[in-house]
């Protein structure tokens, strides 16, 4: 069995082997991810996202002997609008390929939540490129189990990196724009952790952290990112003679530059900001973020 999660930036595959279906036994064969667009800025087509998919599908079928019923394909129904959704869908048709889903935004929450078997009175910030999520246990319930969720989305690269727009004036956006977000959503205040994921998430981990992690969690501190937001801003060619020598590293300089970094550490900074009391609760990293998802999004197939 095989999974493809995808959005509009990257995709990653998992291969597992079942060893007993009746007690949903899987062991994982392989994993890899990448990048569909080698600037993260550009727009990709609903037909190049499709050729992508359709490669790695053939490519299970070839390298892993894995037939098209056996491989299902994740992304978010938020991500894409109606006539991409059918583009997409429509392309991967024409090899017979039916096993795509585009879960909603309380379905995504159930599967985020009950994947890394995370406790109730816990929120999760998915920070990425494109977009950030903020989901958690809404007081009003937007949803019929209790999750609610708000997106965030990030367009000020460009301007901030052609000098148009500073970084001062782009958190005073942010913090504002952020600020409202929180106002219409009302999220439980009981939440006692947080579970940072996502692309600033991993960026912040592997420069400041060195990337080393043995567990699926680690935890980190507040002032360790305020931290990582100084190094960036005055002190950026110590992370540029990290990456010389860390692996990991060197992947977070290849995929994003200084300015997009900023940009994407100062919207974990603002999120948690926002949080009420956010300097008392625990702050974790997760790791293994989309590797559990799609695991347990398999796992409910068998």
């Amino acid at each position: 069995m095989a999974c493809i999660a995808f959005d509009e930036n990257k995709l990653k595959v998992l291969l597992v082997e079942v060893k007993d279906r009746k007690s949903k036994d899987l062991r994982m064969r392989n994993f890899w991810s990448e990048r569909l667009k080698t600037q993260p800025i550009s727009s990709l087509t609903p037909n190049d996202i499709a050729d992508a998919l359709i490669e790695n599908i053939k490519k299970l079928n070839f390298e892993s002997s894995i037939s098209n019923d056996k491989i299902y394909i994740l992304s978010e129904s938020q991500l894409f609008d109606e006539t991409a959704i059918k583009q997409i869908q429509q392309k991967l048709s024409l090899i017979q390929f039916k096993n795509i889903n585009f879960i909603g935004p309380a379905e995504n929450c159930k599967l985020v939540f009950e994947s890394l078997q995370l406790p109730d009175k816990s929120m999760v910030i998915d920070a990425n490129f494109e977009h950030t999520y903020v989901i958690g246990h809404s007081v009003s319930g937007v949803s019929k189990n209790g999750f609610g969720g708000i997106e965030l989305k990030n367009t000020d690269y460009k301007s901030i990196e052609s000098g148009v727009l500073n970084l001062e004036a782009y958190k005073t956006n942010l913090n504002r724009h952020v600020n409202d977000l929180f106002l219409a959503n009302d999220f439980s205040k009981k939440n006692e952790a947080i579970y940072l994921t996502g692309d600033w998430s991993w960026a912040f981990y592997t420069l400041f952290g060195g990337g080393s992690l043995q567990n699926e969690f680690a935890e980190i501190k507040l002032e360790d990112l305020q931290k990582h937001q100084v190094t960036l801003e005055q002190k950026f060619y110590r992370y540029e003679s990290l990456a010389t020598a860390n692996i990991e590293g060197e992947r977070v300089l290849k995929n994003f530059n200084k300015e997009q970094l900023l940009v994407g550490n100062s919207i974990l900074l603002s999120l948690l900001d926002h949080l009420k009391d956010s300097k008392d609760k625990r702050l974790f990293y997760a790791q293994n973020f989309a590797k559990a998802k799609m695991l347990y999004y398999l796992k409910n197939k068998l």
